[in-house]
């Protein structure tokens, strides 16, 4: 089954057995030729989690990071279907602003958490860098855009609806925005504006006092 670029393709979106989706995907080109985002993607690295943990993804993420990082409120994940029990990979996740920052602020300390390694350094670099040697896509790595502006090593999540979590760690800085409407503004109204508010944040913390 071939990806479309069709509204994200919707069916990944209504599907309600995402496994069986991933399993009828076919490899279309040569891996490392060329880039196409695609949710198919995120649905095969759940079920390699799945296999690899014996239990959901959503739970094995509560017990990894939810509980880890103190998050202020519970969170939950959409599933594909009640009867499947499959977690939408591709997209999903519910929780608080504050609980998207503290896991952004993950990112921005390069895995650490009140001096708990909770992801490896290793890993944090090369899924939020620019890098063309091993993928394509010098913007996309591991399911974050790299955004090189001015030589800063930013990265996002980007939602469907307008949603970021925007780090720039140099500064310890996370923006993160809940959206609603699809494409709202545009991709690169609201990145430029995260990074007119990191650049002011620096320039300021640089003023003497």
């Amino acid at each position: 089954m071939p990806w479309s670029e069709e509204a994200d393709d919707p069916k990944t979106y209504y599907a309600t057995d995402l496994r069986e989706l991933a399993l009828n995907c076919r490899i279309e080109g040569k891996p490392g030729a060329y880039f196409e985002y695609n949710n198919y993607n995120p649905l095969l690295v759940g079920m390699i989690l799945e296999r690899a943990t014996g239990i959901p993804v959503s739970y094995y993420m509560e017990e990894k990071l939810w509980k880890s990082l103190s998050m202020e409120a519970d969170g939950s994940w959409s599933l594909d279907s009640t009867q499947s029990g499959f977690e939408k990979m591709e997209s999903g996740v519910n929780a608080r602003a504050r609980d998207f920052a503290r896991f952004g602020m993950l990112f921005a300390k390069k895995g650490n958490w009140e001096g708990e390694q909770l992801i490896s350094r290793g890993w944090v670099k090369v899924s939020t860098r620019a890098d063309t040697s091993t993928d394509p896509s010098l913007e996309y790595q591991y399911f974050w855009w790299a955004n090189t502006s001015d030589g800063k090593d930013h990265f996002s999540a980007r939602g469907k609806y307008g949603q970021y979590i925007y780090v720039a760690p140099e500064t310890d800085l996370v923006i993160v925005r809940l959206g609603k409407e699809e494409g709202e503004r545009g991709y690169s109204y609201w990145i430029e504006l995260f990074e007119e508010l990191a650049t002011k944040l620096e320039t300021s913390a640089e003023k003497p006092r």
